[in-house]
């Protein structure tokens, strides 16, 4: 950063520091996602309640901040990073105009750390940088996250019993009907899920949701959560246990929980500790226990040798060291939901894991019974999957062309299509009615590169 001592430029210079650099020289707390601090300047609040997140996010491009809490607003302190400053020195949101003194304390601040140069022209400013007003928090950044002891983890889990040894549960699997049922039968044999007995008692103080035990507040399907092996960083190992309400009268708010007390960032859904022994230089991240199991069977189908690792994911899974257990130069299938939440958790994926070379395909599952799409493979070598009842292969087809993000995917797709119909001329009209309008709204740079993957695909 080039320093001035012109009058007003020492602001630009201010400006051009990292937000993340500038809560840190103030004493406050950057939670380990990069992406959150605390606690707020405006409101003193640390976390966002049971989300341990800094009270604070930072914009995605890291020029912004704003205070935030899940079911809320927040206070609504915000700003920049000079913002930032003047909210810590002051108690204020900004300076006035003519506020000199307020003025000077921060470009003393931001000069004792040799981020601009200092006031050398007399006046007001102080001769020592202003102590910020917010109480600075212990930083731990390297601090390993709260999870429940792995001995009950494991002793929980083995008291669980398979999923068709319990109706309620059972029943829930087979209600899954978006886009189609999940066979309880078929999560059993994979022992990718177990059900924890209702008149189970003893259970650890953690597996209580607001205030009772999971065998009381219905959270009886259970799933294991995997983190990062800290100790072999290409492989994941049992962290924490998930459970979902089984309950017919279960409402949105209360449909899941996670041990009480306990983070439930960086874990995955996953089923095993190493992807490289499924076979395929391949994985497929879905949303939610659901999509994650539907996907696992779904993928089961296919020869051994042939098979994709599966994970399941949710908002604070992305992370770091989970992207390191994918292998350099693999390609990542992210399939979470077409919406806000969705595109959220994908962009934070994609961010992770093309950095490690990754070839990221980005596969929207649709939201709603109406319009649930096919799981589609997630290479066009791969056999075709067995359609939902409700939907017809061209219709699944059709919406799949839809959704593709971006010409890459979107090739992939039609790649996929005319193998399934014996090649292009054989597609149904409809499907190809798709792709062409999908094709008038491509410039001359995107059709360049669908063209390209389409000429990839084909050599393959």
């Amino acid at each position: 950063m080039t320093m001035t001592s012109k009058t007003g430029e020492w602001l630009d210079a201010a400006r051009g520091v990292a937000l993340l650099d500038i809560a840190a020289a103030l004493g406050l707390d950057v939670h380990r996602d990069g992406r959150s601090f605390g606690p707020c300047p405006g409101c003193g609040e640390a976390t966002r309640g049971k989300d341990k997140r800094g009270r604070c996010r930072v914009r995605p491009d890291g020029n912004g901040w704003a205070c935030c809490s899940n079911g809320s607003d927040g206070c609504g302190a915000k700003g920049d990073g000079v913002a930032l400053v003047v909210w810590a020195l002051t108690g204020k949101a900004t300076w006035a105009t003519g506020d000199r003194e307020t003025r000077d304390k921060v470009r003393e601040w931001y000069a004792a750390r040799g981020w601009c140069e200092a006031w050398t022209g007399g006046g007001s400013a102080l001769p020592t940088p202003a102590r910020p007003r917010i109480a600075p928090v212990a930083r731990v950044v390297s601090a390993p996250p709260q999870r429940p002891a792995v001995e009950q983890v494991r002793a929980l889990w083995g008291r669980c019993v398979p999923v068709t040894a319990d109706p309620e549960v059972a029943a829930w699997l087979a209600g899954r009907t978006d886009p189609g049922p999940i066979d309880p039968a078929a999560v059993a044999a994979l022992d990718l899920a177990r059900a924890l007995p209702a008149d189970l008692v003893d259970l650890p103080g953690w597996a209580r949701y607001r205030g009772r035990p999971w065998t009381a507040s219905g959270h009886r399907l259970v799933v294991r959560a995997w983190e990062a092996d800290p100790d072999n960083p290409e492989r994941l190992r049992v962290a924490s246990l998930h459970a979902r309400n089984v309950r017919p009268d279960c409402t949105g708010d209360d449909k899941a929980a996670w041990p009480a007390g306990a983070t439930a960032a960086a874990l995955i859904l996953a089923t095993g500790p190493d992807p490289r022994a499924h076979g395929r230089h391949l994985v497929e991240i879905a949303e939610g226990v659901p999509d994650w199991l539907r996907l696992v069977l779904t993928r089961a189908e296919l020869p051994k040798g042939r098979r994709p690792a599966v994970w399941g994911a949710w908002s604070g899974s992305p992370d770091p060291a989970l992207a390191a257990v994918v292998p350099e130069g693999w390609t990542v299938a992210i399939r979470t939901h077409a919406d806000t939440a969705g595109d959220k958790y994908a962009d934070k994926w994609r961010e992770l894991l093309t950095a490690r070379g990754c070839t990221i395909h980005r596969q929207r599952k649709a939201n709603g019974p109406q319009v649930a799409a096919a799981i589609l493979p997630a290479h066009p070598d791969d056999p075709p999957c067995p359609p939902p009842a409700k939907l017809g292969l061209v219709a699944q087809a059709c919406e799949a062309v839809r959704e593709a993000d971006g010409p890459e995917a979107l090739a992939l797709v039609w790649a996929f299509c005319c193998r399934q119909w014996g090649g292009a001329d054989l597609v149904p009209a409809a499907v190809a009615g798709e792709l062409r309008e999908r094709q008038d709204y491509m410039d001359g740079w995107n059709m360049s590169i669908y063209h390209a993957k389409l000429r990839e695909l084909r050599a393959t």
